[in-house]
């Protein structure tokens, strides 16, 4: 097999990127435990090679409960083959199943569908999802939010890779319980080299892209940690396949149960095509005497409209962006680096370490601060979920690719795009304004690049994906939303 190098990038931010969910030393004694109720199993024969998997019901959601093992050798550019069996061995694609590059587990030649046509690597695709990808008929490739309502069906972050895991299977004795029948095995991946990896983790993909070349998947170690995670599409991980369900897909339907990763109350939208009854107020910045529209959604207060505070350097090739969007900060300026308006955010600048002090006021007006990671979770939970927000919280007007939102709560996110200083040979430039929006927090990433990135949200055009936490390049431009201190 010919593999190309690639770098794998691990994103674990304070918060969003990389959610670790950190297993309990005892879960019998675990006073958060979940009581397992019976898992009613079945069996599901995929008609295209005559294989039989076991099933399981877990909640509302019907699992494979193996590992898919459906033979898939397209090749690629680089590789003679998108699918393969660890160690090269069809024993151990009996054992575990196939491991699959992202394009195949999307099935971005078309062969069974066309939901995910086009999603490969480092590529820009719009995914309809449900994605059935190399699934049967009748199952999808999970989302990245169906496995956030599996997870805490089982009794949420500290104990969920405990309840899923296989009590068998595994090269040395782990903590496991497999309470649902779940029954996750070490079916490890193929490293870049072409060498494969020891039988001690397993990494399940899932349909969800976090940016073009990386899409998310969901890690489970022998220790009991769990980790959501995301990786370069060029990843050979394993398949989990979810049953379909009947639920509408209309992400603000009053029919639909919007399920929620957390106890914030879901607020009911406040604003429609025809009626507005959102909260607005009014924020006059004293420096420069800018007046921002500003809206409150449940116990938070945000600007509606990004920040126009011109500092040095800021939107330096395009002035009509900046007049039209606000203004591109890089996250040392977002975060006041050189301590004008307050010691919160100074000496957080690029290439180096800081240690923020929270609220970080930053850039903002006073009394106002850049939000972290942590707040606008609180936000996205209130408007429903990941998967809603993107939706629900875009201007209904501007978007490309039929990429308009709601405008449900009247937050108004417009696609702004990023400003991309100059680098090496490539000229100073605009990149993805019109489809979507990218937004600085105040959260630092904790993974080897911490000294250059920074935890930002991206809403995309697309309204079949969720909203994103990412890094962001701390040199780049993006928008800043501030919100107001409690």
């Amino acid at each position: 097999m010919k593999i190309t190098s690639y770098k794998q990038i691990l994103i674990c931010g304070t918060f969003a990127m990389t959610a670790m969910l950190t297993a309990c030393s005892d879960s019998s004694n675990d006073s958060n435990a979940v009581t397992a109720p019976e898992a009613e199993s079945n069996l599901l024969i995929d008609p295209r090679d005559g294989q039989t998997y076991k099933t399981v019901t877990i909640g509302t959601q019907t699992w494979m409960a193996e590992n898919l093992n459906l033979r898939y050798i397209q090749p690629t550019s680089s590789l003679d083959s998108s699918s393969v069996c660890l160690n090269d061995s069809t024993e151990y694609c009996d054992k575990y199943g196939r491991l699959y590059l992202w394009s195949a587990a999307m099935d971005s030649i078309g062969m069974y569908s066309s939901d995910g046509l086009g999603c490969g690597s480092v590529t820009a695709c719009s995914p309809k999802y449900p994605v059935q990808g190399i699934c049967p008929d009748g199952w999808h490739i999970p989302s990245r939010d169906e496995y956030k309502i599996l997870i805490e069906y089982v009794g949420g972050d500290s104990i969920a890779s405990i309840k899923l895991k296989s009590q068998n299977g595994w090269s040395e004795k782990i903590e496991a319980t497999d309470d649902y029948g779940f029954s996750v095995l070490p079916s490890s991946t193929l490293f870049s080299d072409g060498s494969y990896g020891e039988e001690s983790y397993a990494y399940l993909w899932t349909s969800t892209t976090f940016s073009h070349g990386q899409a998310y998947a969901y890690n489970f170690r022998k220790n009991g940690q769990l980790v959501s995670i995301d990786f370069l599409e060029d990843s050979f991980y394993s398949i989990r396949c979810i049953k379909n369900s009947e639920q509408n897909n209309n992400p603000l339907s009053s029919e639909t149960e919007i399920p929620s990763s957390s106890s914030t109350t879901i607020i009911p939208p406040c604003k429609t095509e025809n009626e507005d009854k959102c909260t607005y107020g009014e924020l006059t910045d004293e420096r420069d005497g800018k007046t921002y529209k500003t809206v409150t959604i449940g116990t938070q207060t945000w600007m509606a409209e990004n920040l126009r505070y011109h500092v040095s350097g800021a939107c330096s090739i395009d002035y009509d962006y900046c007049r039209e969007y606000g203004i591109y900060y890089t996250w040392a300026d977002a975060m006041d680096s050189v301590g004008k308006f307050s010691e919160s955010g100074k000496g957080c600048g690029n290439s180096v370490i800081c240690t923020p002090s929270y609220p970080v006021r930053g850039i903002c007006p006073e009394g106002w601060h850049i939000p972290t990671s942590e707040e606008f979770t609180t936000l996205f939970n209130a408007a429903g979920s990941l998967s809603t927000s993107n939706y629900a919280l875009k201007t209904a007007t501007e978007w490309e690719n039929n990429g308009n939102g709601a405008d449900a709560y009247g937050f108004s996110v417009r696609p702004a795009g990023r400003y991309i200083p100059k680098l090496f040979n490539e000229k100073a430039h605009f990149d993805g304004v019109g489809t979507q929006s990218n937004i600085w927090t105040s959260s630092i990433v904790t993974n080897y690049s911490s000294t250059t990135t920074a935890t930002a949200i991206l809403f995309k055009a697309n309204n079949n994906t969720e909203v994103i936490y990412g890094y962001g390049y701390r040199y780049d431009g993006y928008s800043i939303r501030c919100i107001k201190d409690e």
